[in-house]
């Protein structure tokens, strides 16, 4: 991929398999989830400072059983490694809870 400046946006050229397409965007938003850096790495021209590094982690979620005790989300203070233990409620009125999370090297 290589955007070109010049019309205050950018214009960016993909190949896939053989197959270039070539298309005129104000912004460009990454939207590839744990491959968003994957992708950015590969636009050429692009700032490294633009690129945000990536820190994995996993928590380990519970579900509730009953009705919620919780009106509303819980989140405490983040702790070192994680966010601490949270509490989100579910479309059904029922509340998950995650533990800790824990640090991890790479992608799952």
């Amino acid at each position: 991929m290589a955007p070109q400046d010049g019309f205050g946006g950018a214009r960016l050229t993909f190949s896939i398999e053989g197959v270039e397409e070539t298309f005129d965007c104000k912004s460009i938003i990454n939207a590839a989830g744990l491959w968003a850096t994957d992708i950015a790495s590969d636009i050429e021209q692009l700032n490294s400072v633009k690129t945000t590094p990536v820190h994995f982690a996993k928590g380990h979620y519970f579900a509730y059983q009953g009705k919620s005790p919780f009106n509303h989300l819980v989140y405490p203070l983040p702790t070192e490694g994680g966010l601490g233990v949270h509490a989100t409620n579910d479309m059904g009125g029922s509340a998950t809870t995650t533990e800790m999370a824990e640090a991890v090297a790479a992608k799952c």
